[in-house]
C-alpha cells in the first residue's frame, strides 16, 4: 500500500474532531471519503482498457477483411475533401 502525505494546516484539527465524533481514525475518515472516487476511477480505467483492447481486436479483424489498407485510408474512402 502506498503512502500519501498532505499538508492541511488550517483544517487538520477540525478533521480530527469530525473523525473522532464518527468513531474512526483520521486515516479511516479520509479514506472513507476518497473510496467512492477511487472505485469510480478504477472502473473507468478498466472500461477504457476493455474498450481499447476490444478496438485492437476489431481493428485486426477489420484489417483482415479489408486487406492491408490503414484505418485512415478506409475511413476516407469515397470522401471528396
Amino acid at each position: 500500500m502506498g503512502k500519501l502525505t498532505i499538508d492541511i494546516p488550517d483544517a487538520h484539527q477540525h478533521l480530527k474532531v469530525i473523525a473522532a465524533t464518527q468513531g474512526v481514525s483520521l486515516k479511516e475518515f479520509v479514506y472513507g471519503k476518497l473510496r467512492p472516487e477511487l472505485e469510480s476511477a478504477k472502473k473507468a480505467q478498466n472500461s477504457l482498457k476493455e474498450m481499447a483492447d476490444a478496438w485492437v481486436e476489431r481493428s485486426k479483424d477489420f484489417k483482415l477483411e479489408r486487406g492491408e489498407k490503414s484505418f485512415r485510408e478506409i475511413a476516407h474512402e469515397g470522401h471528396k475533401w
